[in-house]
């Protein structure tokens, strides 16, 4: 499945799929413009959708990075826009997937791709590939993470079809600063019968001893620790390979998962969730990183508003955040089944003021249901809350806490010499490149 790809792309339908956006973008642009002075709250902007778990102002802050590094590249922001669209429009399925529709399966797309003269392992999702590894921050898990894709990585590169690599990591302390993970998951790798490299990220609330005994059923017996975070750092650092023979099918993901549901001696993998959700994902895994069919119409109605205002030069940031803002709740009202009846004491808790009480109606409702999803009360990097996800890692994770006490910086790196976003904690500054950091005071 090529996710660039779009069904009216093709054969005579290009007249008519253009035509077709230039009507979206001008009914888009028509509805930004009643909703530039709607409602307000309290914690922000009503379109960048505070509370939840998408950040707009995040998605538009990087999408101007790349028009101004584009820019001294001699590209023109319509083509900076044309090829870093799918990293938003990527994080919009993402956002489906792990909030709306509170996945316990998620896609890890994956390719092979000659970087620097070697095979690297890149994600294959984004406009701009890049080794899955440099995701990673050097901080989750004392660097455990980031060492075993690596070594992941590595195996992947070379290792023949039906072979596979899993790494589970337990909840609890994240490394990063004021973010304790309150989810198990665990990464399964295989190599595919085309030689392509696919991952899927499983969430379970297996027990951190459970955590150990599936490391022990895939052969391979850790050491025990009396602390639980120094633990957790021994499971993480200690990812499984198992290679296929030749002219063997190999072990496939349900293999594991069969593993993990043996080990936790229940049908249910989080909470009151099934097992059976996650074999049938598997049955039809793309699907997960396939756009469905509205989700595919409000990105290129989304795309086709972001080119016509980047190509005329006349938007505004306000402007393309509340495009994104409200593509994502027409997103949520689609999935949710349009639930505009909410109960009046929902919203006592977001302090909401009108000024044109009719442009905003259509939307607060589900806002309102969004930001009260279970686990969606914090979002990215941002707000405080009891439980929260964080989208810093391989795939989102339940979190507790707040990364309150992390910045980052973007700038030049002095010993890479790469443009990075720096992270700022504990009075360094860490390079996610090549993981050099140094003193930092603000």
């Amino acid at each position: 499945v090529d996710p660039s790809k779009t069904r009216l792309a093709s054969g005579g339908s290009s007249q008519f799929t253009e035509t077709t956006c230039n009507l979206a973008s001008s009914s888009l642009a028509r509805e930004v413009s009643l909703l530039k002075q709607g409602w307000i709250i309290e914690e922000g902007p009503w379109y960048r959708l505070p509370g939840t778990g998408f950040n707009v102002k995040l998605q538009i802050d990087q999408l101007e990075r790349d028009i101004q590094q584009g820019k001294k590249n001699g590209q023109s922001s319509a083509e900076v826009l044309e090829e870093n669209f799918q990293r938003i429009e990527q994080d919009i399925q993402g956002f489906k997937t792990e909030y709306l529709c509170e996945g316990l399966l998620f896609p890890i797309v994956l390719d092979k791709e000659i970087i620097d003269g070697r095979q690297r392992i890149v994600a294959a999702m984004y406009g701009k590939k890049q080794p899955l590894s440099d995701f990673i921050s050097p901080l989750e898990r004392k660097g455990a993470v980031k060492k075993s894709i690596e070594d992941i990585e590595q195996f992947l590169a070379t290792a023949p079809p039906g072979s596979i690599a899993v790494m589970t990591s337990p909840d609890g302390p994240s490394g990063f600063a004021g973010i304790t993970y309150q989810d198990t998951q665990t990464y399964i790798f295989r190599v595919m019968e085309d030689g392509r490299p696919m991952g899927f990220g499983v969430r379970t609330d297996m027990l951190l001893v459970q955590n150990r005994h599936l490391l022990t059923a895939l052969g391979k017996d850790i050491q025990m620790h009396e602390n639980p975070q120094d633990e957790i750092v021994e499971i993480v650092a200690n990812p499984i390979f198992i290679k296929c023979d030749q002219g063997q099918k190999g072990w496939t993901f349900e293999d594991v998962v069969d593993i993990i549901k043996f080990i936790k001696k229940s049908d249910f993998a989080y909470k009151n969730r099934s097992f059976d959700e996650i074999y049938q994902q598997l049955q039809n895994p793309q699907d997960l990183w396939t756009l469905d069919e509205t989700t595919e119409r409000l990105t290129n109605n989304l795309k086709a508003f972001f080119l016509d205002k980047l190509a005329k030069g006349d938007y505004s940031r306000q402007e393309l955040e509340i495009a994104l803002g409200i593509t994502i709740l027409k997103l949520a009202r689609a999935i949710r089944g349009g639930k505009e009846q909410i109960n009046s004491a929902g919203t006592e808790r977001r302090h909401i003021k009108s000024t044109k009480t009719s442009d905003f109606t259509p939307y607060q409702n589900i806002l309102t249901e969004v930001q009260g999803l279970p686990g969606c009360n914090g979002g990215g990097l941002m707000q405080e809350s009891s439980v929260s996800i964080f989208m810093g890692t391989i795939s989102p994770r339940f979190t507790n806490g707040s990364l309150t006490a992390e910045k980052t910086l973007n700038c030049r790196c002095p010993f890479c010499n790469k443009q990075v976003d720096a992270v700022i904690t504990g009075g360094k500054i860490t390079c996610p490149k090549c993981d050099k950091s140094a003193p930092y005071q603000c």
